[in-house]
């Protein structure tokens, strides 16, 4: 027979257990959630970076004259810029969304453009941090007054 104290202890752990538990799992299918889009968003402005290139053919384009093809590149271009600001825009609000989680990521979204290095540095950062995407990431303050990651 259980003394009673022992199944009050048992009662309370699972319900304790039943009511944390399933929270705890909702986090941090949200927060990889998040991670995922801010990955995807850095992906789609790599791919949007590189835009159409400037060398389509003819045959392509299927344009009767030079000045017909050159209107379509010229639409391409413009079209490529329109995208890759948009690919841009996108990138920083989902890694502006990170913030809970990343605050140091701040420097990727806190300016108008992601260098093609940075990028590079930042799917890996975020590849990396999506394995753990409850892990709270601090920032310290150093003496150029810009903000630094601290080691995790």
């Amino acid at each position: 027979m259980i003394p009673p104290l022992i199944a009050a202890l048992a009662s309370l752990l699972g319900v304790t257990l039943g009511v944390y538990l399933p929270r705890r799992f909702d986090q941090r299918f949200a927060a990889r959630a998040r991670y995922d889009a801010a990955l995807m968003a850095a992906c789609k402005l790599q791919a949007a970076r590189h835009g159409v290139a400037p060398n389509v053919g003819m045959q392509y384009t299927r344009a009767v004259s030079q000045e017909e093809h050159d209107r379509i590149i010229q639409e391409f271009a413009v079209d490529a810029v329109k995208s890759f600001l948009q690919a841009a825009s996108d990138a920083r609000a989902a890694i502006a969304e990170l913030y809970p989680y990343s605050p140091d990521l701040k420097r990727y979204w806190d300016k108008f453009e992601i260098t093609e290095d940075e990028l590079e540095e930042l799917i890996v950062l975020l590849t990396q941090r999506r394995k753990r995407p409850l892990k709270r990431y601090q920032v310290e303050e150093i003496a150029s007054g810009r903000a630094a990651p601290t080691p995790g």
